[in-house]
């Protein structure tokens, strides 16, 4: 291999290896800094309810939030068992801040930013919130009054510092880990340079060799760094659970003082379980606290077996702290205790979570090292093609172009990164820019971004075909990008439904622009072999960089919070801008000249066929709305049950993966033994069996295997359907082209509906509304077995393509 181009692909790898682990790395961080902030605010919020209690007393027996005299010691009193707090204030619905812990305030306001972060409409429904906004967090409690009408908030400030003062120790050593890792795995790529001859005879890179080479390695280094992280974050959480631990029961030791000090005795603590629950569920890392009396017998407790087994506990997992009694305020003695039990649950989901990560990233490793090799491949053919060629000829540039053409899988791969980042969780986003709309139920508004987008990604691709046919395809390809940029920026600042709804419009039109392009572009070649390569090198491209932008979409998701990565999927946009301008733009035209030949009546032939109906109304629409399960449904429903973002997008990955992994397998495995009919038919029922297994079961589980079946008959079944349909009849008199592009446009008219209907049956509940969809295509599809078998003969009998 020569210096300059083992150089390059080296480069690159190390390039790749040190993205893949730093975006490990950063996930790790980020995770933990959510998970140590969501911790410390609810140890704070324990604080401040015992305030707020104190606050709400008063208000109930008339005395006004106005004109509220102990309100300095109350605000004092919170300070001073919250290590870190800066100020505690009292603040109106309005944002007028009442008091802070030093006395009564005048004329000031909290910035209007905040409470447009907080929605404080909705924050008299919660426990309480927390915003951050200029380096500091503030937490809101709510006050209610006697007639429970909410008349203010509890603000507890406290600056980021006392976060990044945590966070920044597991960093520096996860940094060290990724140095050490990165430079043991640039001395063992650069051995394997010297000592594997990665060249063929004639000069050719040995392909599967060097990709062997560098994913081991790529994957042995990603292992490492997430065993090692794994191991250091479990310790870290641990300590963070104790940390924050401590500081709730500090809190809980301090109250039961002060009432026990009064003279009252432990047997007349009447509603201190339920009390101590409400702590529970506010501190995610306490399983369970107990109160013991001087016999170290339990006497009250959170969990039932606790009265007998607290003693029985890992004392590793357990923190303790006396608690004084006696017969008065003069007499006092430590006599009881208190037995705080962390949550070994907490600390293995998040280790899971941990893992889970870092499998999910090893995933997107593989793709973009695949990717990017073959991309470098195809750049370095060309590059020694270019210097070895004289001046081109006419013909000569015709080649070049071919040639060219072969870059639609890079532009494809980094095409569908930017279009996918967001697509596990457009109803999410909706769901948070929620507010009645045109009469509609709420569930089919949630749906209406989608169906926007899919409505106009449709009419755009019937467009784009003229489009091509008149003024090429650069045209309505760099039209489509700037449409999807618009729409990405739009969704990104929506700041209600409706702007949300018209952005996800815009984004569809580019998508339907630019997808229609990349599909002509990857057919253009007149020869059948070279049109076949280029679909399928489009094809491979579209589903890895799918899988990648899903995962990568969910992940930073759950870190940076949904409107920021529409931001990112904008920058990924103007990567693809560029790769087009770089090694795209000089790709000439083969196909020849388009001559319209089936118009006017000769299409509502077409469409008024009876196969053609049956098709379309009987399979294609039904299968459609059904895989609404997937990019509406589950996203609502995996938010219902507790699902992360970086989880539901990797349900959408289980999809993916089984389309790219298994799709060629099954598909060939499925046309040597069956029919496209057959096969077609098969497919169907296993996407209804899956909508099925789930209404009749249920649950988390049930609804991923649900995905998975059905990325299991979709990796056949597409192809199937679509060999059936090029089968019909009608379809071969109006020709290929053109009947794809209308089944294109059905399917996605299915599609459009399908949010409509799930969300119109969601008064029903998931499970029924399922369970009910799943019945009524199963009965569509049992008419089409049953009206298009004299269709059977035609489309067994002509040479389907492959």
């Amino acid at each position: 291999m020569s210096f300059k181009k083992g150089a390059l692909l080296l480069g690159t790898v190390m390039m790749l290896l040190i993205l893949v682990l730093g975006f490990t790395g950063a996930l790790n961080i980020s995770s933990f800094r959510t998970s140590y902030t969501d911790s410390l605010v609810a140890s704070y919020a324990v604080a401040g309810s015992d305030g707020v209690r104190n606050i709400e007393y008063a208000l109930k027996y008339g005395k006004p939030l106005e004109n509220f005299n102990d309100m300095e010691k109350i605000l004092t009193d919170i300070k001073s068992i919250s290590p870190g707090i800066e100020s505690v204030l009292v603040v109106s619905p309005e944002g007028q801040v009442l008091y802070n812990h030093q006395g009564k305030v005048d004329s000031e306001h909290l910035s209007p930013e905040i409470l447009k972060k907080l929605r404080v409409d909705s924050l008299a429904e919660s426990d309480y919130r927390y915003v951050a906004f200029e380096g500091k967090y503030h937490i809101f409690l709510p006050l209610v009054d006697r007639n429970a009408k909410w008349v203010g908030s509890l603000d507890m400030v406290f600056n980021d510092q006392v976060i990044e003062s945590r966070v920044s120790i597991p960093k520096a050593e996860s940094l060290q880990y990724l140095y050490i890792l990165v430079a043991l795995a640039a001395l063992l790529l650069f051995i394997c340079h010297i000592k594997i001859d990665f060249l063929e005879p004639d000069g050719q890179l040995k392909k599967k060799l060097f990709l062997a080479v560098v994913l081991s390695i790529l994957t042995v280094a990603q292992i490492a760094y997430a065993g090692i992280n794994y191991y250091m974050y479990r310790n870290v959480y641990y300590e963070m659970a104790r940390e924050n631990t401590m500081v709730t029961a500090n809190i809980i030791q301090r109250d039961i003082d002060s009432v026990v000090s009064r003279g009252v005795s432990y047997n007349e603590l009447y509603g201190i379980e339920k009390w101590m629950q409400t702590i529970i569920k506010s501190v995610p890392q306490i399983d369970s606290i107990t109160i013991s009396d001087d016999n170290g017998k339990a006497v009250y407790s959170t969990d039932q077996q606790g009265m007998q087994l607290e003693q029985s506990k890992d004392s590793a997992y357990l923190y303790s702290l006396p608690l004084k009694t006696g017969g008065g305020q003069n007499k006092l003695t430590v006599t009881a205790g208190i037995n705080i039990s962390l949550s070994r649950e907490y600390i293995k989901q998040k280790s899971l979570a941990i893992a889970l990560d870092a499998l999910t990233v090893l995933i997107i490793a593989f793709f973009f090292m695949v990717e990017i090799t073959l991309f470098l491949l195809v750049y370095i053919k060309q590059e020694v093609n270019r210097m070895a060629r004289a001046p081109s000829s006419e013909g000569q540039r015709k080649k070049i172009g071919s040639i060219d053409a072969e870059m639609i899988r890079p532009l494809a791969f980094f095409y569908f990164i930017a279009s996918s980042m967001a697509a596990s969780y457009i109803p999410l986003i909706m769901k948070d820019l929620y507010q009645p709309m045109w009469g509609l139920p709420k569930e089919v508004v949630l749906g209406l971004p989608i169906s926007a987008e899919l409505l106009c990604a449709a009419l755009s691709i019937i467009i784009t075909g003229y489009i091509i046919e008149r003024r090429g395809w650069r045209f309505p390809f760099f039209s489509g990008l700037i449409f999807m940029g618009l729409g990405l920026l739009l969704s990104g600042l929506a700041w209600n439904g409706e702007v949300f709804i018209l952005a996800r419009a815009l984004t569809g039109i580019g998508y339907g622009f630019s997808w229609m392009a990349m599909r002509w572009l990857s057919t253009s070649p007149t020869q059948q072999e070279e049109k076949t390569r280029g679909l399928s090198a489009y094809n491979a491209g579209i589903y890895a960089g799918f899988n990648c932008g899903i995962a990568i979409g969910a992940m930073m998701a759950d870190r940076i919070g949904f409107s920021q990565v529409f931001f990112i999927a904008l920058m990924s946009l103007l990567i693809v801008v560029a790769f087009a301008f770089s090694f795209i733009g000089k790709v000439e035209s083969e196909q020849e000249e388009i001559k319209p030949d089936f118009i006017g009546g000769r299409i509502s032939t077409f469409l008024l066929d009876p196969g053609v109906i049956f098709f379309f109304f009987l399979i294609t629409i039904p299968l459609a709305v059904c895989s609404m399960f997937m990019d509406y449904f589950f996203p609502l429903f995996g938010a219902s049950v507790g699902l992360s973002t970086s989880d539901i997008g990797r349900g959408f990955l289980i999809y993916g993966l089984c389309i790219v992994y298994l799709g060629p397998w099954l598909g060939g495995f499925v046309e040597k033994r069956l029919s496209p009919w057959t096969a077609s038919l098969l497919a169907a029922f296993m996407t209804i069996g899956a909508l099925g297994l789930f209404s009749w079961r249920g649950g988390t589980v049930m609804a991923i295997i649900a995905i998975l079946i059905m990325g299991l008959s979709d990796s056949f079944g597409t192809v199937a359907q679509n060999n059936y349909f090029l089968s019909l009849p009608a379809t071969q008199k109006v020709g290929e082209s053109k009947a794809l592009s209308y089944y294109s446009t059905v399917r996605r008219l299915g599609q459009v509906l399908g949010p409509f209907i799930f969300g119109a049956l969601a008064i029903l509940g998931a499970m029924r509304s399922v369970g009910l969809i799943s019945l009524a295509c199963l009965a569509l599809l049992l008419m089409f077995a049953l009206l298009s078998r004299t269709f059977v003969k035609s489309a067994t009998e002509v040479n389907l393509p492959g």
